[in-house]
């Protein structure tokens, strides 16, 4: 091993805890693995919202419809058949 990469590192950090080995040395290269567990990963992307979103003005109040009128403008536009 003339040249040590990051990637071989890790897995060689990963072989020696899966063996129960908590130090290395050898190859030019000497570390001592920690006890500790891992922090938990950060998500990506984008976040999650905790609390409903205020639409202010354009916020639609279902509590004055009826059942049934909430049916009626729920359900999807009635299709066209096709005649023969």
């Amino acid at each position: 091993m003339d040249s040590i990469d990051i990637k071989d590192l890790e897995q060689l950090a990963k072989v020696c805890r899966k063996a129960g080995i908590d130090s290395f040395k050898g190859y030019g290269v000497e570390f001592t693995l920690a006890a500790s567990t891992p922090e938990p990963k950060k998500p990506r992307g984008k976040s999650v919202r905790k609390q409903p979103v205020d639409l202010g003005d354009n916020e639609i109040e279902t509590d004055e419809l009826s059942p049934e009128a909430m049916m009626f403008w729920s359900a999807p536009e009635p299709q066209e058949t096709p005649s023969e």
